[in-house]
């Protein structure tokens, strides 16, 4: 089975597009995104920046049977009634604004690995979090 990756976009808290594409290799996918997202960037106004961290998802077992060999990769560990595995998310500003110490991100784009519609609304409301305008 082909793996899927997830891209949303978002802006100002809400969502504007919600990609998902198959892919072989993802750091490559994303390196190609990100020169996609280049064209978008206004070096006068804003900082372009690209960022990943692990992010921890919980899913419900019993796990099926033809996910195991994906989810293994990203770390699958359980406890008693619930698995967890940690996808690698990469977060893509190219519309920003510093206010004081904080920034404000306008527009973002998430890329994280598809695995189930459960962790597809999550990453889609980190997205409009991450968009949404500081409250002064």
């Amino acid at each position: 089975m082909k793996e899927k990756l997830l891209i949303v976009h978002s802006k100002r808290g809400s969502i504007e597009k919600i990609e998902l594409i198959e892919y072989d290799n993802l750091p490559l996918t994303v390196k190609s995104l990100v020169s996609e997202l280049l064209n978008l960037w206004d070096p006068s106004a804003s900082d372009f920046i690209v960022t990943k961290e692990e992010q921890t998802f919980e899913l419900d077992l019993p796990l099926p049977k033809d996910m195991f060999n994906i989810l293994r990769k990203y770390n699958l560990r359980r406890s008693r009634d619930k698995a967890y595995i940690s996808l690698p998310m990469y977060e893509i500003s190219y519309d920003n604004v510093w206010r004081e110490d904080k920034i404000e991100i306008r527009s973002v784009v998430i890329v994280t690995p598809y695995i189930n519609e459960k962790i597809k609304d999550e990453t889609i409301e980190y997205a409009k979090l991450a968009s949404s305008p500081i409250e002064e």
